[in-house]
């Protein structure tokens, strides 16, 4: 389970960006406000290059001007313009008045330099700010790697479990161990995180390859091989012998490039982009050559909404042996983004069609189809998948039983959608989301509502805090007769998420049926604000005629 990593918003970041009328030097301050002006408009008009060409300008007219050098190196980390970012940075003051974006930036360079003393005045400036701290001592292991007074194995042992930095201490002490010549140790360390969540196809990679040059290729395959087809490229290289296997994880700046990969990922997770694209611009600086880094900053761009940037770089990294799989998979979603769907859906084929593709490949190409609406196709491909797992595995039965579902479901075949749905639930008969869905499915067609409340019903024991399974619930006690049990669990649903205009929808319904008309109009307007399309349509209706109109329940 990844770690949730509590730190601030970029936009309190960004609201350290001077306003322009901020802007000082009578001898330089026309020209540069005229150039801070520029740069503001070509942002808010999408000019991202001409923005960056006049943030420069301002900063080479201005250099004394801490805030907009701040603005510009934000912007230039967004656009990925790193020899800008640095050469703001620079001018944002000492190390005690910058903010943490800029020392987490300065700090990378010097470590790149090679300048391990002088980043610890900014780790310590770091370890002041509240969201930032449990960084410090992560990054402080790397630069004392090399040290004679506390190890950086004895500073990583010594951090708080309760830190959210605890999460991050397996997998830099495996690769710190291994660096430090201790391999037996740092090698065991890795199997073991292999076998777990706690891993990355980074460190199985850096632990095979220090397998590999000690002559013990069987065991530098099965460690490859731990982590499914990811690291398939992979695995055909150290088959091979090992050339063209990117370089062993050892260096501070590897190692620290590698800890702002695993943030990145971990922040994309949680839907923190703007955060994510800053920790994988900062990794590139550090270790450009490490194609995860790449492919994690690429990520990062499409998630950040620079997907056209995100498919140029993906493009390029599906060249790359390693990393060739999953930026195809990546570069197939960004693709569907930029509304390109028949050269994604020509990937998906292409690479579920290859010899040899995985039970996995075979999914992928289903949701593609199912995303692009061609649900028969979509159907056809779980299938394939679905024979292939039976086989040979590589995707939990139930689970794709499930995918073909929904996926019948959403292009109107529920005859064998709930067939599906039906085979999931015998599968999987602890698993709430094909219960609730099938459930679900029922209602809304008022098929045999007493099983339909025992699906959901079971559902919602499985996970009772889910707010669509909430719905679910509340809905079916509801087409039950159970009118008073129904509005306790669908006023819990709605005080979860007030901005889902669903709930809102099926409690007025609820409070109407009990009498509660004005607790129901209420409802009803309050969802109708947040609704859209034709359910905002029917919510004014109820709103104006209660349940007496035509078409309404």
């Amino acid at each position: 389970m990844d770690r949730i990593i509590r730190i601030c918003s970029l936009a309190t970041l960004a609201a350290l960006a001077l306003p322009t009328a901020a802007l000082a030097k009578p001898e330089t301050g026309p020209t540069a406000l005229r150039s801070y002006v520029m740069a503001r408009t070509a942002l808010h008009q999408g000019d991202d290059e001409v923005a960056l060409v006049r943030f420069a300008r301002v900063i080479a007219l201005q250099p004394g001007d801490k805030q907009v050098a701040g603005r510009a190196m934000r912007e230039a980390v967004r656009q990925g313009d790193m020899k800008l970012a640095l050469r703001a940075a620079y001018q944002m003051g000492p190390a005690a008045e910058l903010a943490p974006d800029a020392l987490l930036l300065l700090i990378s360079d010097r470590i790149k330099q090679g300048d391990m003393r002088g980043t610890a005045g900014m780790i310590d400036a770091l370890e002041g700010n509240e969201n930032f701290k449990f960084l410090g001592p992560l990054l402080r292991s790397w630069t004392n790697m090399s040290s004679k007074g506390t190890t950086s194995i004895q500073i990583l042992d010594a951090i708080s479990k309760q830190s959210t930095g605890a999460f991050y201490v397996p997998e830099m002490k495996a690769l710190q161990l291994m660096s430090l010549r201790r391999e037996a140790e740092g090698l065991t360390l890795a199997r073991s995180l292999a076998l777990s969540s706690n891993s990355t196809p980074a460190l199985r990679l850096s632990a095979a390859t220090s397998l590999l040059k000690a002559g013990r290729k069987d065991e530098a395959l099965g460690l490859i091989g731990s982590g499914g087809d990811e690291l398939g490229g992979a695995q055909a290289l150290i088959a091979k012998g090992g050339a063209g296997l990117p370089p062993i994880i050892k260096t501070p700046a590897q190692g620290i490039a590698q800890l702002y990969t695993r943030l990145a990922n971990d922040l994309l997770t949680q839907r923190a982009p703007g955060f994510a694209l800053m920790f994988a611009r900062y990794a590139k600086l550090l270790d450009s050559s490490n194609p995860f880094v790449a492919l994690t900053e690429a990520k990062a761009m499409a998630a950040a909404e620079r997907e056209e940037q995100a498919e140029v770089a993906l493009l390029a990294l599906t060249a790359d042996p390693i990393v060739s799989a999953q930026a195809k998979v990546a570069r197939i979603e960004v693709l569907e983004e930029l509304d390109r769907v028949a050269e994604s859906l020509s990937l998906a084929k292409a690479m579920a069609e290859a010899p040899g593709a995985s039970t996995l490949a075979w999914v992928r190409l289903a949701d593609s189809q199912a995303r692009a609406g061609n649900y028969a196709d979509a159907s056809a491909s779980y299938d394939r998948a679905i024979r292939m797992a039976e086989t040979s595995g590589g995707a939990e039965p139930w689970l794709l039983w499930y995918s073909r579902g929904s996926a019948l479901e959403r292009g109107g075949m529920w005859t064998e959608a709930r067939a599906a749905l039906e085979k999931s639930v015998a599968l999987a008969p602890n698993q709430p989301g094909p219960l609730n869905h099938l459930g679900y499915g029922m209602l809304e067609r008022r098929q045999d509502l007493a099983r339909a409340l025992d699906l959901v019903r079971r559902a919602y024991e499985l996970n009772p805090n889910s707010v669509e399974i909430q719905d679910s619930y509340g809905w079916a006690l509801h087409l039950n007769g159970k009118t008073e049990e129904a509005i306790a669990i669908l006023e819990k649903a709605v005080r979860a998420d007030p901005t889902e205009p669903t709930l809102g929808d099926h409690l007025g319904d609820v409070y109407w049926s009990a009498g509660r008309k004005i607790d129901a109009r209420y409802t009803w307007y309050a969802a109708q604000t947040v609704a859209e399309g034709d359910l905002q349509k029917r919510l004014a209706a109820k709103v104006d005629m209660g349940l007496t109109v035509k078409g309404t329940p």
